[in-house]
């Protein structure tokens, strides 16, 4: 079965799509306040993040990473103004 250009860009911009969950949003804040922590106190936390697949451990993973180079871009632009 061939499928159409048109209908694969849809597709892939479909498998981007991120729709939050509560408990997935509560992940990641429990991630940031970790990271905030050590950031601030230099005291360090241990997080594991564990599920069966598909289950958001991976897109956590990118959306805290994708955060954390824009605090560390803001934190450095503010240190060289």
């Amino acid at each position: 079965m061939k499928i159409a250009l048109n209908q694969q860009k849809k597709i892939a911009s479909v498998r981007k799509l991120v729709i939050s969950h509560p408990q997935f949003e509560l992940a990641y804040q429990t991630i940031t306040n970790a990271y905030e922590l050590n950031r601030n106190v230099r005291v360090a936390e241990n997080i594991i993040c564990v599920g069966i697949s598909g289950t958001g451990k991976s897109t956590l993973k990118q959306k805290k990473k994708k955060n954390i180079q824009k605090l560390n871009t803001i934190t450095l632009r503010k240190y060289r103004s």
